[in-house]
């Protein structure tokens, strides 16, 4: 069907042609805007309906709350996002507490043949950088090597911006100086960075007021 759409159109045309240049013209500039104008129109409904699967995103089974007296504290589940080709994958979770100075904990799991730990770690996505020295939590032997787990501060203003799923984001840690770089899970990125933006934009909101 699409090729003799194609077919009739370029017939058309040509008939418009032979009719002489004043006629041929004038309905081809009339039928060129027609086609901008669709072409607008469809580019408008596409940023309509991709704005619309973000608002629609149902983000309550991807997180828990919980009233304190100083404060609700919002807690994300673990997710994995990023992979390393030799050491696997890096699940983490963000913990964030009202009236803490914007301040959230991010808590990532790696793992490792070797026991050295890690110094420090970088999340990049786009222009927003997640960084600074970690804290182990705990070490667990596997059959195959070792569980890390480890905790870092972070500035929670940062977050909205670094759930871009136009991004392409990496995680680096710092292993006795020596970075390993674990690049991101495309597919469970654009699932996922959507939810995490709306979760820290009705933190930011419910805070205000």
């Amino acid at each position: 069907m699409g090729r003799l759409a194609a077919t009739e159109r370029g017939l058309r045309i040509g008939w418009l042609l032979a009719k002489g240049p004043g006629l041929g013209i004038g309905r081809l500039t009339g039928i060129g805007r027609r086609l901008r104008i669709g072409r607008l129109l469809m580019a408008g409904l596409l940023t309509v309906e991709s704005l619309s699967t973000v608002l629609g995103q149902d983000i309550r089974s991807h997180y828990v709350s919980k009233a304190e007296t100083d404060g609700r504290i919002y807690h994300t589940f673990p997710v994995t996002l990023f992979e390393h080709s030799e050491a696997g994958d890096l699940t983490f979770d963000i913990t964030y507490k009202e009236h803490r100075e914007g301040r959230a904990t991010l808590n990532f799991t790696c793992h490792s043949s070797s026991s050295d730990g890690v110094d420090s770690v970088r999340f990049v996505s786009g222009s927003t950088v997640l960084s600074g020295p970690v804290e182990k939590l705990y070490l667990e032997p596997e059959k195959r090597g070792w569980k890390h787990r480890y905790t870092f501060d972070l500035d929670a203003s940062l977050l909205c911006g670094f759930f871009d799923e136009r991004q392409q984001p990496e995680v680096t840690l710092y292993i006795g100086g020596i970075p390993w770089a674990y690049r991101v899970k495309r597919s469970a990125w654009r699932s996922y960075a959507p939810v995490g933006y709306r979760i820290f934009e009705m933190i930011r909101v419910n805070e205000r007021q």
